[in-house]
């Protein structure tokens, strides 16, 4: 059967320790921002977003300025959806996917974020935090980050973690959901890679 969608999607990027809406100069509310290319840019900042998880996937999005990689966590809010772009390698993809497996994927959730030295994200449902699978003290089988040294400059690599963390979800926690979601499998071009915060702190562990 054929039938008129009503529903509305949104992308949005992880900036500078908020969630962030690409918006017009003339939007309500909209903060004005200059970009890594020096180009003016207007964005609605937010703490948090709730909503039902429905997808979680990898995308690589490519454009003059580069080939980005991010993660992409799919929300549900009624007739919303939103597709929350945070880089691949980073504290803020980290703390969601790090809790993701501790969540009751039944009930709503809510990402929130904050910045003090550095952003970082978490997971909430019903006010309490959901606790982090694994942790420093009990890393469980996730792999140690190596530290390896590029350019004479020492740095710490994530590759097999993060595979570990991304196999991880969609084994034990996306096939939970997947098959009840609408929006099994969809990919979409998120907000230009440009505007993404960068990955290239120190991570925990």
């Amino acid at each position: 059967m054929l039938e008129n969608s009503s529903e509305n999607r949104t992308y949005v990027s992880v900036i500078d320790g908020k969630f962030t809406i690409r918006a017009e100069k003339s939007t309500p509310k909209a903060k004005e921002r200059q970009n890594k290319n020096g180009v003016l840019v207007y964005e609605l900042q937010f703490d948090t977003i709730s909503g039902m998880l429905e997808n979680v996937f990898d995308q690589k999005t490519e454009n003059q300025y580069g080939t980005f990689r991010n993660i992409v966590f799919v929300i549900r809010d009624n007739s919303e959806l939103y597709n929350v772009a945070m880089p691949y390698s980073s504290r803020e993809s980290k703390g969601i996917l790090m809790r993701l497996p501790n969540a009751d994927l039944k009930k709503q959730i809510k990402f929130k974020i904050a910045k003090k030295d550095y952003a970082f994200t978490w997971i909430t449902q019903n006010d309490v935090t959901v606790p982090l699978k694994w942790t420093k003290e009990s890393p469980g089988e996730l792999p140690k980050m190596v530290e390896v040294e590029i350019k004479g400059k020492k740095t710490f690599d994530d590759t097999l973690q993060m595979k570990y963390l991304f196999d991880f979800i969609q084994q034990n926690v996306l096939s939970k959901i997947i098959s009840q979601s609408p929006d099994q499998g969809f990919k979409s071009p998120a907000l230009p890679a440009i505007d993404l915060s960068t990955a290239d702190d120190d991570l925990p562990f």
